[in-house]
């Protein structure tokens, strides 16, 4: 009986670890098409590199390769903040970036997918530096 037992539990244990591994090396692959298509596609990106920008430049790379939006956010919020703006016209302004969510997150994702989802957060982030720049010049 308790050989049993002890067969079930690493079994399971066994079982639990593959399904890790698998997980870890699928979301590995994915990352390096993101990285990947990032790098193919940066050229759009409407951002010109230097060195006083280089915490933007960083969050933006970080948003559309992988979606993560906190840096960015904060960047822009610290940004608007020192322009004068509101919390009500910052959240007006930023609406679409806070309320983005991909679409890679939702379902069995490909190369197609994750190509549209990187060219989505790039447009993203064009329409809201022209709207951003468009305000502040105005």
């Amino acid at each position: 009986m308790y050989i049993l037992i002890a067969f079930i539990i690493i079994a399971s244990i066994s079982i639990v670890y593959a399904g890790y591994r698998l997980y870890i090396g699928g979301l590995s692959v994915v990352e390096g098409i993101e990285e990947e298509l990032f790098e193919r596609h940066k050229r759009e990106i409407k951002v010109v590199p230097s060195p006083e920008y280089s915490l933007f430049e960083e969050a933006v790379r970080e948003f559309v390769v992988s979606g993560k939006k906190d840096k960015l956010i904060a960047y822009l919020v610290h940004e608007l903040t020192n322009d004068g703006l509101d919390y009500k016209a910052i959240i007006d302004r930023l609406d679409r970036l806070i309320n983005y969510s991909g679409i890679s997150t939702c379902r069995r994702v490909n190369r197609r997918v994750l190509e549209m989802e990187v060219r989505d957060r790039i447009n993203l982030v064009n329409e809201l530096l022209s709207e951003l720049l468009g305000n502040k010049n105005a």
